[in-house]
């Protein structure tokens, strides 16, 4: 059989042998790795809940760094499409490029925010903050420098903010604003002095940590919209569509366009005529009449006007809570992991769940299984005689290929991620209205009978 092989031909078998006996390592270590992450985060949620929460808010803070980059995207700035999650507030695009300069404070402000959410997770890397002292100095100032210009970017878009299908911004959004604006700064630079005059580190941990929860407001918010108050919001114009008008759900359309109110009690525009029992007999149409407004309160646009209904309130709800709990609570995450774990003082104690975090492993194998990928097919690429810097510009190029690939492949499966929590959401809404008509159906009956409703 040799006989019938070229030495070339032996060498390309060989190295796909061995390629072949790479993937079968590299899925059982895959496998073993899975399995180790599942014992470390039972243990570590049961052992460590403070360590569990910080790591999420880390990763939170990736995830979220990632998703608003989706304003670069053209469905962002498309006023005529909505996709829920995945764009802006409904309509705001309108908005944006209407205001002088809109875009690029709009720009501005998302590109300060990822700065700062960069520097959050490498402000609370223990790790990095005791080995590398002036870096954490310089990535605080980043993140001091990065907020004063999405506050400021913010103050030019805070006319229009949560405005949505209205002609007039929120002014629960632009009363938010202010106040949490005012609340950073004060607890921002209240921090900065507790380091640099007073050495209180101490106070400066404390506050720093409630600055950093202040930053993340947009993404509590976000969470409780899409799980709390949007479904919340759809269910509560369902019913009033139910009682006032005995619109049925799937019929139910979201009122004028205005304020939280209006698009929850008011009556549809008057286009909607048609379709409308309420405005049935009327016959009015309006001269100018804006197609967009009052959408189907189960369709993908009514769940883009049950953010807007719901923004104002979430933002006030995430703003209380951030500092109910931070000033209620006046211990930093290295306390309450003392707490958990009782009252070790040994470093390595306080860092379970961080130094052993099997998730550090993955990038690294991954990148392993590429590299000698990438080696075993330039072998067999190249000749046993071309010269070793053919074959190692073979296996960097290989490597670059296979990293692109990789990294699509990410992109793609984060995408379809995205894409499942933005339609596990809607989902959730149109369920929750769905009930809530259900629930309250029996009781518009009993009112229509007693001459109630």
């Amino acid at each position: 059989m040799h006989g019938l092989l070229t030495r070339r031909d032996v060498q390309m078998v060989s190295s796909l042998r061995m390629l072949f006996r790479d993937l079968l390592v590299a899925g059982a270590q895959c496998s073993a790795c899975s399995l180790t992450c599942s014992c470390w985060l039972a243990r570590s949620f049961f052992c460590n809940m403070s360590a569990v929460i910080l790591h999420s808010f880390r990763a939170a803070c990736v995830i979220f760094s990632v998703y608003s980059v989706r304003i670069a995207l053209p469905h962002s700035w498309n006023p005529s499409t909505y996709y829920p999650v995945m764009s802006p507030l409904y309509r705001q695009q309108e908005h944006w490029i209407m205001l002088p300069a809109g875009r690029c404070a709009v720009a501005v402000h998302v590109g300060c925010g990822i700065v700062m959410m960069v520097s959050i997770v490498l402000q609370l890397n223990e790790k990095l903050r005791a080995a590398r002292p002036r870096l954490h100095r310089w990535t605080g100032r980043a993140y001091v420098v990065a907020g004063v210009g999405a506050l400021l970017s913010l103050r030019w878009l805070r006319a229009s903010s949560g405005a949505g299908s209205s002609k007039e911004g929120d002014v629960l959004m632009a009363a938010f604003i202010d106040v949490s604006s005012v609340a950073w700064v004060a607890v921002t630079f209240a921090g900065v002095d507790a380091a640099a005059r007073r050495k209180d580190f101490r106070a400066h941990r404390w506050l720093m940590q409630l600055s950093v929860a202040l930053a993340a407001l947009p993404i509590l918010q976000r969470i409780l919209n899409a799980l709390i108050l949007c479904p919340a919001a759809m269910a509560l114009r369902c019913v009033v569509c139910l009682f006032r008008w005995r619109t049925p759900p799937w019929l139910a359309r979201w009122g004028a366009p205005g304020c939280s109110l209006s698009l929850l009690l008011d009556a549809p525009v008057p286009w909607a005529a048609t379709s409308h029992p309420a405005l049935a007999s009327d016959g009015v149409v309006s001269a100018d009449p804006d197609r967009r407004a009052s959408p189907m309160v189960l369709g993908a646009n009514g769940y883009g006007e049950s953010e807007q209904a719901a923004f104002g309130l979430s933002a006030w709800v995430a703003l209380l809570l951030i500092l109910g709990g931070g000033l209620c609570c006046r211990r930093t995450f290295e306390e309450r992991c003392r707490s958990h774990l009782g009252d070790s003082d040994d470093a390595a104690a306080l860092a379970v769940g961080r130094t052993h975090e099997p998730l550090r492993l993955v990038v690294p194998a991954a990148l392993g299984l590429l590299r000698r990928g990438a080696l075993r097919l330039a072998a067999c690429m190249c000749s046993s005689s071309s010269p070793r810097w053919l074959t190692r510009g073979c296996a960097v190029i290989l490597w670059l290929a296979l990293a692109a690939l990789a990294i699509g492949l990410a992109g793609i499966f984060l995408g379809v991620i995205v894409l499942a929590v933005s339609g596990a959401a809607y989902t959730l809404a149109v369920v929750t209205a769905l009930l809530a008509s259900v629930l309250a159906a029996p009781i518009f009956l009993v009112a229509s009978g007693s001459g109630l409703a």
